[in-house]
């Protein structure tokens, strides 16, 4: 009846429901993830089962159920609703949302806006009491030398991953030589860049200045429903964070990006929103190149042994991906080098007095 769909995944649906769903269907789409329809009583549900591997020990479900609960009791509705979660199974079962996917180019200003109410409402909620038990974000950086050690490490296990041989040649060349030039050139920026500004890489935010972080908050990971209004989904890698890569997240997401001319008008009315940390536009400036970069490795992760298990256990084929996710990689990479020569986009955006916003 549901032959593409474990015993073990339908047993669990059946615990968390209390009796056997009539038709459980896998949906598309999910990277990471098994991603299922579940259809039982005349309702609809959507369960997700949570990749594990003893080289990824993050605990995706715990880390998107509790996020998306915390929302939920606080009034936020632009997201699913979580309804029970299976801790032993790795299984989360949410409100299914009925609504299409957006395509490069559709994205509106009224989109974007939608997405900066999320954003700021995130930041606002941070001081909830029940918001200190939720954990760090998957990624999560706390200071400057923070953001160097979360890339530079990532960057090194992908060099040492290529470095053992693969069917690219001329992936382990893209590491060696252009990639690893333009990694020394964004550490100069940033040592420089902070220097001249007088920040010190290694102080960590305080937790009023750390704000709570959707972490994969693009356009590809919202649907849009017939009221024209967006949910925002997948929340697996969320927690406290750094708002400066809450903020550039948004901006170099890569599937389905925020329109150019909407950027600095986001950029203007983000600052105004998340008010209270006065070295926020200055940490923005120097901050984004790197995480252009880190798109730029993520891009490459069809080549880690760990990726390309998560991948076959969300139904892909990462064989095919490769040579793809290699000029992807390229044309990012790109990008940073043109924000490196002509750093400007923060250029004017509000910051404190005693920081240069174009330092």
């Amino acid at each position: 009846m549901m032959p593409d769909v474990s015993q073990e995944i339908l047993a669990a649906l059946e615990r968390i429901l209390g009796r056997a769903p009539e038709r459980v269907t896998r949906l598309p789409g999910g990277a990471n993830n098994l991603v299922l329809e579940v259809v039982l009583g005349g309702s609809r549900y959507l369960a997700k089962a949570y990749f594990r591997h003893r080289d990824d020990p993050r605990d995706r479900l715990g880390a998107e159920f509790g996020m998306l609960s915390f929302l939920w009791r606080h009034g936020r509705r632009e997201i699913p609703e979580p309804l029970q979660a299976d801790a032993a199974q790795q299984i989360g079962l949410y409100e299914f949302v009925d609504g299409r996917c957006l395509k490069p180019g559709e994205v509106t200003g009224p989109d974007v806006r939608q997405m900066e109410e999320l954003l700021v409402g995130m930041w606002r909620l941070r001081g909830e009491p029940d918001a200190a038990s939720l954990p760090p974000g998957s990624d999560a950086c706390f200071s400057i030398r923070g953001f160097m050690e979360n890339v530079g490490g990532r960057f090194r296990r992908i060099r040492d991953a290529l470095e053992q041989g693969g069917p690219i040649v001329e992936a382990g060349e893209y590491i060696r030589n252009d990639l690893a030039r333009v990694n020394d050139r964004i550490l100069e920026f940033m040592e420089s860049g902070a220097r001249r500004a007088g920040l010190d890489t290694e102080k960590a935010l305080e937790r009023e200045q750390q704000t709570l972080n959707p972490a994969d908050h693009g356009f590809h990971n919202t649907l849009r429903e017939a009221n024209g209004r967006l949910r925002f989904l997948d929340f697996e890698y969320a927690g406290w964070d750094d708002p400066a890569q809450m903020i550039c997240n948004a901006l170099w997401q890569p599937a389905v990006p925020m329109p150019a001319r909407q950027r600095a008008p986001f950029l203007r009315r983000i600052l105004q929103g998340l008010k209270g940390d006065p070295a926020l536009a200055v940490r923005l400036r120097l901050v984004y190149p790197i995480l252009g970069f880190k798109w730029s490795l993520i891009m490459l992760n069809e080549f880690l042994p760990v990726s390309e298990e998560r991948r076959r256990f969300a139904g892909g084929r990462p064989e095919s991906q490769r040579l793809e996710q290699l000029e992807k990689s390229r044309r990012r990479l790109r990008e940073v080098e043109a924000y490196l020569k002509a750093p400007t986009l923060f250029d004017g955006k509000s910051g404190a007095s005693g920081y240069s916003v174009s330092a």
